[in-house]
């Protein structure tokens, strides 16, 4: 007897959650039931005080959790949920302040935006960078053109300065001699992808 033979589509894929994922999805839908307290004047969330997280969990949570400002708490303390990958593109508010408690967590991976930042970011990721392989810098053009800006004249003022030691001590200055203020470069040692929109003509140049 001949049986016809099933379409490869008339059964799901054999790809069921694990356990591990259900229980996860369950904690981060009731955060206040499960693994947080929760600060009604503050809007804010943080993690019980006797909850330590591993890496996996911490991952997942982040995976389901978008990254804005009332779950900031969760990662507060990098001991209880260490946070690796940070994509804070939805952190439309993004100031300093929450830029440096975040990086307390050394993060392989880093999306920021630049709107409410000062240059100053470059300081603090460069303090946070050990472990940084992935950076990627949006928004706004103002403070970059503010930081391309300070780049220039820190560039120009240390350039000068070099050709008149130079000068007096009867070295040859010739061209492609540029000394670059340390103040505004990033310093990231194991950074393998660096991505930037907001440059335009006038920064390229002055970048190039």
């Amino acid at each position: 007897m001949n049986f016809p033979r099933m379409a490869n589509k008339a059964w799901p894929p054999n790809d069921p959650e694990t356990l591990s994922e259900i229980c996860l999805a369950y904690c981060v839908k009731n955060l206040r039931q499960t693994i947080c307290d929760y600060d009604d004047e503050l809007d804010s969330y943080c993690l019980k005080p006797d909850i330590v997280l591993p890496l996996s969990v911490s991952d997942g949570i982040n995976r389901m959790l978008p990254l804005q400002r009332p779950y900031f708490g969760i990662f507060k303390n990098s001991e209880q949920c260490l946070l690796k990958r940070m994509n804070l593109g939805s952190v439309s508010n993004l100031v300093d302040s929450d830029l440096i408690g975040l990086l307390a967590h050394r993060p392989v991976e880093l999306w920021i935006p630049l709107a409410h930042l000062t240059y100053n970011f470059i300081h603090y990721i460069n303090r946070y960078s050990d472990n940084l392989q992935s950076l990627a810098i949006h928004g706004s053009q103002r403070i970059f053109l503010e930081l391309c800006h300070l780049l220039h004249e820190e560039i120009t003022r240390c350039v000068i300065i070099s050709c008149v030691r130079d000068a007096n001590r009867g070295v040859p200055v010739g061209p492609g001699y540029h000394i670059f203020g340390d103040d505004y470069i990033l310093s990231c040692p194991r950074l393998r992808s660096f991505t930037m929109n907001c440059v335009n003509q006038f920064s390229s140049d002055i970048i190039h």
